[in-house]
């Protein structure tokens, strides 16, 4: 493994990376995965600056991760990301999350697109890593577009405006962002666990736009939809455990 295309990097766990219950908040993890993703790519030569030569980028499109077990406050993980094979224009990159002692806590997986910058239209180049592929994958299924919900207003909980804080350096709302928006209309009391998330990116949303939130909830299935206007920017699927007190 050690001659093939994975990343690892080890952070150190920090109160702010919690909840109010002690639990890893999505954004902690979604921000993980973008953080060594990013990492990756520039050491394969396909980061941020190699793309923009070429006047392409990256786009997420669909982020996932289940998580298995909670670690420890102010411990320390490891997370690695590793990239598959291209299907067509999608390209597959794969996320894991252990303690120092490589117990798996959380696997995620998460598809991307290069898009060209002028048109921002999805680029049809196939691109093909320099280097040996890990091939191993953390789930069956590939990532695939979760249902339209049809909005009825009883759904609207909330609306947020996007600030300074939200924006990336592509001049949209970050990808891990949207996990705040997720987490903040949950709003799960202490019985309720966050076993699954997947998010799916639509539409960007820029500085000072609003999104409006809507939430429905079908045995612990959560669907959370944020649109801007009539057009959705963001579908989110979360599925929860009840713990006993």
């Amino acid at each position: 493994m050690n001659n093939k295309m994975i990343y690892a990097d080890t952070f150190h766990l920090t109160t702010g990376d919690f909840d109010q219950y002690l639990r890893l908040k999505p954004y902690t993890i979604f921000n993980f995965f973008q953080e060594v993703a990013g990492i990756h790519a520039a050491q394969l030569k396909l980061g941020f600056d190699e793309m923009m030569q070429k006047n392409r980028a990256w786009i997420l499109l669909r982020s996932k991760y289940i998580i298995l077990k909670q670690p420890e406050p102010s411990s320390k993980v490891i997370v690695e990301t590793w990239p598959l094979p291209a299907h067509k224009v999608e390209y597959r990159r794969e996320f894991r999350i252990t303690d120092i002692n490589h117990n798996l806590l959380v696997k995620g997986t998460s598809t991307w697109c290069i898009v060209d910058v002028a048109t921002k239209r999805i680029s049809r180049d196939h691109l093909v890593f320099n280097g040996e592929y890990y091939l191993e994958s953390n789930f069956d299924e590939n990532l695939e577009q979760l249902p339209n919900i049809d909005l009825k207003q009883e759904m609207w909980i909330s609306k947020h405006q996007v600030r300074a804080s939200d924006i990336d350096r592509y001049q949209h709302m970050n990808n891990a962002k949207y996990s705040e928006i997720v987490f903040d209309a949950l709003n799960l009391s202490a019985h309720e666990v966050i076993k699954q998330v997947q998010i799916n990116f639509i539409n960007e949303v820029k500085l000072n736009e609003t999104l409006e939130i809507y939430k429905t909830n079908i045995e612990n299935n959560y669907y959370i939809v944020g649109r801007v206007k009539e057009k959705v920017s963001f579908r989110a699927f979360i599925k929860t455990n009840i713990i006993e007190s």
